[in-house]
């Protein structure tokens, strides 16, 4: 199982989400802003994925960056907790075999 978690700025549970889903030894990597206030600690747990744009629904940089994730590491579940996310992750996902987790 390789898990995409998307979300432009994680709170506190999704941080620890991450985290704990990492430390069980699932391939886990998270898809956010370079502003995210837990950047340092996603970074030193090597699960940090930097994105520039999660400013709409239909951001074409971002649904290239997402499918590139896809075909490039073999994700097979994308976890979007926000709209945004969720709707890039959908329109990346067109054609591929992966399952999306619309909130947490």
């Amino acid at each position: 199982m390789r898990v995409l978690l998307i979300n432009s700025n994680p709170d506190r549970s999704v941080l620890d989400l991450v985290l704990q889903l990492n430390t069980k030894g699932i391939y886990i990597k998270i898809l956010t802003s370079e502003n995210s206030e837990y950047r340092k600690k996603l970074e030193e747990a090597g699960v940090y994925i930097s994105c520039k744009d999660f400013s709409s629904k239909w951001n074409w940089t971002l649904i290239r960056q997402i499918r590139k994730l896809i075909n490039n590491e073999g994700f097979n579940i994308l976890h979007a907790t926000q709209s945004s996310g969720l709707a890039n992750a959908i329109w990346a996902s067109y054609g591929k075999r992966v399952k999306i987790i619309g909130y947490r």
